[in-house]
């Protein structure tokens, strides 16, 4: 039977996965922050372009849908300052978005 110790064995790869969120998670760090700007910025104006085309709006209007965009940056903001709060309150919001 193989060893376990020293970090390898089968489920090695996921405990050093769990180690490494865990340590992401304690110094606040995200590995969106880690994202290159041009892999996020592509996205985000396909899908302004999208909430801005005719065919969108006409399709929207037909099902009658209230569009209504809000810029990434806003939504990044909101969500970092969410994160940012502490314990019972992080709790909290969680419940609150189940």
């Amino acid at each position: 039977m193989p060893s376990q110790i020293g970090g390898t064995g089968r489920w090695a790869p996921r405990r050093r996965a769990r180690r490494a969120h865990a340590r992401e998670t304690r110094t606040g760090g995200t590995r969106a922050q880690a994202t290159p700007v041009a892999l996020v910025r592509t996205p985000r104006l396909a899908y302004l372009e999208t909430l801005k085309s005719p065919g969108f709006l006409a399709d929207a209007a037909r099902r009658k849908l209230e569009v209504d965009p809000v810029p990434a940056d806003h939504v990044e903001r909101v969500v970092s300052e969410l994160l940012s709060l502490h314990g019972m309150a992080v709790a909290r919001q969680r419940e609150l978005l189940r």
